[in-house]
């Protein structure tokens, strides 16, 4: 079972077969239940864990680890006796050393039971890019590439609040942005992102705490939608 209260590892141990029969992925790149490729590059890293207890858990939090420390934390999400969790980032790996591996974190009166179903319980991890475009100019002219991404993230001392969570609408921070080698973005008043043109795939988390009930959406400034 899950014990409560502490991040347990989660033994990744299949690498998923479709049904078409299509291997997706290397038997290699899975080690010791950790995902540990040979290709060098930063890769968009999604996992769900899918916890099953009775009674019912409070909630379930899915976590990425890189080489043994934590990375990301996930949503949660009710599904009838259950709780699950997503959770997704863009991570460097190194192509020899680094690995992730998906930790879950549950808070319940007993102890849980994964539920370890492929579509259920599982990490996946897409190579974005093997190596950036090499930096852009700074000025007005377009520097990114077809592959080019960023991370920005609400950065704070470890244990530090990120906000109130109260009813209605609250902006989240957004105070740093960590990465944008082919200076694709800008920020502005801890809040506002502004892209090069383009289309983007954007993918946000902004987890809370002990909420009845929330959800995250981007809000377009230039829009107003």
């Amino acid at each position: 079972g899950i014990p409560t209260l502490v991040d347990t590892k989660v033994n990744l141990d299949t690498v998923y077969v479709d049904p078409d029969g299509n291997k997706i992925g290397k038997d290699s790149d899975l080690v010791d239940g950790k995902f540990q490729p040979s290709v060098a590059g930063y890769y968009n890293v999604k996992g769900l864990t899918f916890v099953r207890s009775s009674p019912k858990c409070t909630s379930v939090t899915a976590l990425l680890y890189k080489n043994g420390e934590r990375y990301s934390y996930g949503t949660a999400d009710d599904v009838n006796l259950a709780k699950a969790s997503h959770t997704s980032d863009v991570i460097y790996l190194n192509g020899t050393t680094d690995y992730v591996e998906l930790y879950v974190y549950l808070t319940s009166t007993s102890t849980g039971t994964l539920n370890a179903v492929d579509y259920a319980t599982y990490l996946s991890a897409h190579l974005i890019t093997g190596q950036s475009s090499g930096g852009g100019s700074g000025t007005s002219e377009a520097t990114g590439t077809p592959s080019s991404f960023a991370r920005i993230v609400d950065e704070k001392p470890e244990l530090t609040h990120a906000g109130s969570s109260i009813a209605g609408n609250q902006d989240r921070t957004l105070n740093k942005i960590e990465y944008d080698k082919d200076n694709i973005v800008t920020l502005s008043d801890d809040k506002e992102f502004t892209l090069q043109a383009g289309t983007y795939v954007i993918d946000f988390s902004a987890p809370s705490n002990r909420t009845h009930y929330h959800n995250a959406s981007l809000y377009s400034v230039t829009d107003d939608v």
